[in-house]
């Protein structure tokens, strides 16, 4: 996958598949199969956002974002050290910090714009408890830390851990009706 310039990203063609695809306009029609997905699907993210935050429009809770590294409690961030991500501000520790978000916010944000990844399983949109919270890697390649998942409490991470891949699942195919009726 290639990164675009609009933070989307679309495959990476690769020419020669040594004698899987020697029909030219059988290629041509997967390229363009494969355009038209890609294209849909971005414009798709592109299109609304939803993102779990206060009434000052500051998300988690105001905690640092690249402070959730697994290793130290997550910090509070500092107003004087914010960013905006999809409508969202995000407050950081220090200027290091913001600036490690800034090269890639998308690797920082967490998954289902910060609401409970339980609640969102079951097609809610609950608040959270910035503590409670994993890092969970999908694609080890693109996210090596792992993305963020968040909790409203521990029962919500017990009833999730109940059934990870099944209410991983259901929260990816509830995340996609919740953005389009309740996202900008």
């Amino acid at each position: 996958m290639t990164r675009c310039t609009d933070g989307s990203f679309r495959p990476r063609f690769v020419p020669n598949f040594k004698g899987t695809m020697n029909n030219s306009r059988r290629w041509k029609s997967i390229a363009i199969a494969i355009m038209v997905i890609s294209s849909l699907a971005a414009t798709s993210q592109t299109a609304k956002t939803l993102v779990n935050v206060d009434r000052a429009g500051v998300a988690l809770h105001g905690y640092s974002a690249t402070s959730y590294n697994g290793e130290d409690s997550p910090g509070k961030g500092n107003p004087q050290y914010r960013s905006v991500y999809h409508g969202a501000i995000y407050l950081f520790e220090n200027v290091a910090e913001k600036e490690k978000f800034e090269r890639n916010p998308e690797h920082w944000t967490p998954l289902f714009g910060g609401f409970c990844v339980y609640g969102v399983s079951q097609g809610r949109l609950d608040d959270v408890n910035p503590a409670r919270y994993i890092r969970y890697s999908m694609d080890r390649e693109l996210y090596p830390e792992g993305k963020l998942l968040l909790f409203q409490d521990s029962n919500a991470f017990a009833q999730f851990s109940n059934d990870w891949d099944g209410n991983l699942k259901k929260a990816m195919t509830n995340w996609s009706a919740l953005v389009a009726s309740r996202g900008q």
